[in-house]
């Protein structure tokens, strides 16, 4: 048997390189039978885990790594199968704990450059979801940048972040949270060395500067940052709430109002409303206030959260200046559908409250295509419009009034306008 070791053993590679594990798995059992070695083990337990054994593959790479501690072959073989046993599960389900208990196994092992990275994007993910901030900058700091790929990532044929660049991300982001806003501008603004147009570490540098105290410094830089390609509702929500710190309580208003239209469930809009409500109070309004109080108070019962002490004490303000100014609470819907639908009405007013409001004619509109051009009676330059934002009875030629709302033209890459609040004009 002993002679016939190597003919085996070329025999059971050459089927796990053609995928046929199941055999390969069982030459591989035998061999280690007869002479264990670190390349038989973790060959035997990847076999396995190719073919979803991952409970006996667990039990095989555990064997193997108790004779041979040290093998970077057999530690990259017991950290995949951990990361398909654990992590990756943990990740689907938002299981914190499952995934940094596996981490840590796999982590006493000093794995590679490309496990560690795996283990530290997985925390990092997870603990980010649940707002455990000091857990995404414990984890983040176990390594440092020249150990994650900094080439992009692919999915579904569209380029996606680089394990760098999420890392830096991620990090700078835990700094922000935790109020460590002097290393979150210095770590965002390493990040933009190498990544100089990422969006969210740009966001994360003029964060950080509004939180160490120049809140103007950092809207003026959040301000540049609304025309970027990927400018998104959180960062027109971002300023909007350095705006209200500035003591700009229209233009904080109407950013928040944009912001909050975005088609993400209300649940995500959460910290939002409770702003608003404070810019409405601030501004004399506690009808409005209530409103946004509201919402967020059904949304909290609706995913049975517990309701946080600032909307409490939102709600009774909101009540003294309602008694202060003679009304009463407002008869609102009680079905969340259509107080939302109710809320969201009002937002659309609001957002365009400021911007220049021209006429003109709607132009052609195609059947396949998702977007039109509204001509301009005052000969200016034809403004993108998307069909599902015009009134109904809409057609070509139809005289319409609209706003323009600053946008900007990703194929011609430069700034634009794009039409809002589109009313037909009826004679």
């Amino acid at each position: 048997m002993t002679d016939q070791i190597p003919t085996i053993y070329e025999s059971a590679e050459s089927l796990r390189k053609q995928g046929n594990y199941q055999p390969a798995a069982q030459a591989f059992e035998l061999l280690w039978k007869k002479s264990p070695s670190p390349s038989i083990g973790w060959r035997w337990a990847f076999s396995l885990r190719k073919m979803d054994s991952i409970a006996m593959a667990e039990k095989v790479i555990q064997e193997v790594i108790q004779k041979f501690p040290n093998d970077k072959f057999v530690i990259s073989e017991f950290g995949w199968i951990q990361y398909f046993k654990d992590i990756k599960p943990g990740l689907d389900e938002n299981n914190l704990g499952r995934i940094i208990n596996a981490a840590n196994k796999v982590w006493t092992y000093s794995p590679t450059d490309l496990l560690l990275a795996k283990l530290v994007l997985a925390v990092t993910k997870a603990a980010g979801k649940r707002g455990k901030w000091d857990i995404v900058l414990e984890w983040s700091g176990r390594v440092q940048a020249d150990q994650l790929d900094s080439k992009a990532t692919e999915y579904e044929g569209k380029p996606g972040m680089s394990d760098r660049e999420l890392w830096y991300i991620r990090r700078s982001h835990a700094m922000l949270e935790l109020s460590q806003f002097n290393e979150a501008r210095q770590f965002a603004h390493e990040g933009l060395k190498e990544f100089p147009n990422e969006l969210y570490l740009s966001r994360n540098k003029a964060l950080a500067l509004a939180g160490s105290g120049d809140v103007a410094g950092g809207a003026a830089e959040l301000r540049q940052l609304l025309h970027h390609p990927r400018a998104d509702a959180y960062l027109k929500a971002d300023l909007g709430e350095l705006e209200f710190q500035l003591g700009n309580l229209d233009e904080a208003n109407r950013l928040l109002c944009e912001a909050v239209l975005n088609p993400q469930g209300d649940q995500y809009k959460l910290g939002y409303f409770l702003t608003m409500a404070e810019i409405n109070l601030a501004k004399g309004r506690p009808m409005a206030a209530a409103e946004s109080i509201a919402l967020a108070k059904a949304v909290r019962q609706k995913e049975e959260w517990s309701i946080p002490a600032k909307l409490t004490h939102l709600e009774q303000e909101t009540i003294e200046m309602l008694d202060a100014q003679g009304q009463v609470w407002p008869e609102l819907p009680q079905d969340i559908h259509s107080l939302s639908k109710l809320c969201a009405g009002h937002w659309k007013a609001e957002s365009t409250i400021g911007l220049k409001r021209v006429t003109g004619r709607v132009g052609r509109i195609y059947p396949d295509k998702k977007h039109t051009f509204l001509e301009r009676d005052d000969g200016e330059k034809s403004v993108f419009v998307l069909v599902r934002d015009l009134p109904k009875g809409c057609s070509e030629g139809t005289r319409v009034e609209f706003v323009l709302k600053p946008s900007f033209d990703r194929k011609k890459n430069e700034e634009s306008m794009q039409a809002a609040d589109v009313k037909i004009i009826r004679t």
